[in-house]
């Protein structure tokens, strides 16, 4: 297993394959978490950075369109480690866990929209 960044952490208190960031210098990944998981963290810790920890908690909490741009953001640096892995990114951002009202296939097309514009020629 490769090292993990400062600040990122792994237990036995979150499934496998999760991760959280509760703070942009604290994240906690499953045991069996892989490199895209590390990855979608990281991204929510420079979103907190960028917006400020307490904006950035306010606004993923209580408003649908910022918790869907912060998580689109986020899902598709996962889908340029992994993109074999869209469809279960995609149907993980339409799931009730974020309560965004979206399909599987426009999860799919958001994320996968986001990755290409971000993807290095």
């Amino acid at each position: 297993m490769t090292p993990l960044p400062p600040g990122v952490y792994r237990t036995r208190l979150m499934p496998a394959h999760a991760g959280i960031c509760l703070h942009p210098r604290l994240i906690f990944i499953g045991r069996s978490a892989g490199a895209d998981v590390v990855a979608h963290e990281q991204e929510h810790a420079a979103q907190q950075r960028r917006d400020g920890w307490a904006r950035w908690v306010w606004r993923y909490f209580t408003s649908r369109p910022h918790r869907l741009a912060y998580e689109v953001a986020a899902y598709a640096v996962s889908a340029s480690i992994a993109p074999w892995a869209l469809p279960e990114y995609a149907r993980a951002l339409a799931s009730p866990l974020y309560r965004l009202r979206i399909t599987e296939a426009q999860a799919a097309y958001l994320i996968a929209v986001r990755a290409l514009a971000h993807r290095t020629p």
